[in-house]
């Protein structure tokens, strides 16, 4: 196994709960896993953990079956193979693109230091902008940057904290794909962690879900998106409509569980004549650029979420609502 966290847990001595709770998992060399939760579930914690930034109370980190140390074992923390891009990375100001990656290869000959500071810029996309000062640059031309220098001394593990948290969200969905694309074609064995879903699905190839410091879910992210271990990592990923009792009648279900849920974009406008279907008055309709957004009331007065395409329907028209019983999230 490439990366092995083992048991790893943290607790702060200002804080009640543990940062971070028992977690363990695996990554293989080459994979892109992202670290999914909201602000304070423990993720950049978790992430320093792994990068030898910071002391564990429990637990080891194992990279390629030899141990992380932590910092209480090393004179300077952090690991040789280990690189990790910080949210608010800073360039040094007096020093261009091309001077700022060769800084950190400064320990090898400056044949070598041209050479891959060469295909640095090429793998980057920042062949042009090298002679450039870091207050010339556009924050997606930085994060570039930052990612040159991260992936300059070939680490083995790159771990990656929020990195598109303070871009425009034009630029966020180019230089998602721009990374990951630089990624794979380093071959480089990274964990991102992000608030963010749409930052997983699009750059992981494995997604780890942390709430309150515990691992609820590690999966590939379609499987985490149609089949969440519970009501908050569904909830996590997208809208979803939760039925209490009364809607369930309404929709002839007859499930036990504790909790059904169905997502929007799986409930459907039928007609009256279908079976199963139940009326509903439109309250708001929404467009939200790929689809419309439908919020309908119900005939036991609670609100119901649906996407759609198209529609020709009015506010306080009403319409039948009608839900794919294969598509249910049932816990």
């Amino acid at each position: 196994m490439f990366l092995e966290v083992k048991n790893i847990s943290k607790k702060y001595q200002q804080q009640a709960e543990k940062a971070v709770s028992n977690i363990s998992f695996s990554v293989d060399k080459g994979e892109i896993l992202a670290i999914v939760g909201e602000s304070g579930s423990g993720k950049t914690s978790l992430l320093h953990i792994i990068g030898g930034l910071l002391e564990p109370d429990e637990g080891s980190i194992f990279l390629e079956n030899e141990r992380v140390l932590p910092p209480s074992a090393r004179l300077v923390a952090g690991h040789p193979h280990i690189n990790i891009v910080h949210q608010n990375f800073k360039m040094f100001p007096l020093f261009n693109v091309y001077d700022n990656i060769s800084y950190f290869l400064r320990h090898y000959n400056i044949d070598y230091q041209n050479h891959r500071v060469s295909e640095l810029l090429s793998l980057c996309k920042l062949e042009g902008i090298e002679r450039k000062l870091p207050n010339e640059l556009s924050g997606g031309q930085l994060q570039r940057v930052a990612l040159a220098v991260a992936l300059a001394n070939r680490p083995k593990l790159l771990l990656l904290d929020e990195p598109f948290s303070n871009l425009d969200a034009s630029l966020k969905l180019y230089l998602k794909k721009e990374i990951a694309n630089i990624l794979k074609e380093s071959k480089t064995t990274a964990i991102i962690v992000t608030h963010d879903p749409q930052d997983a699905f699009l750059l992981a190839d494995r997604i780890a879900v942390l709430h309150q410091g515990k691992l609820l879910q590690v999966d590939k992210p379609h499987i985490v998106y149609q089949f969440p271990i519970n009501q908050y990592v569904a909830q996590l990923f997208g809208e979803v409509n939760l039925f209490d009792n009364g809607t369930a009648e309404l929709f002839q279900l007859t499930h036990k569980q504790s909790s059904i849920m169905i997502r929007p974009h799986d409930v459907l406008i039928g007609n009256k004549k279908t079976l199963n279907a139940v009326e509903a008055a439109i309250k708001t309709i929404d467009f939200m650029g790929a689809f419309y957004r439908l919020e309908v009331v119900l005939p036991n007065d609670k609100a119901f979420i649906i996407y759609t395409s198209f529609t020709d329907a009015q506010v306080n028209e009403k319409i039948c609502v009608q839900i794919d019983k294969q598509k249910l999230l049932i816990f």
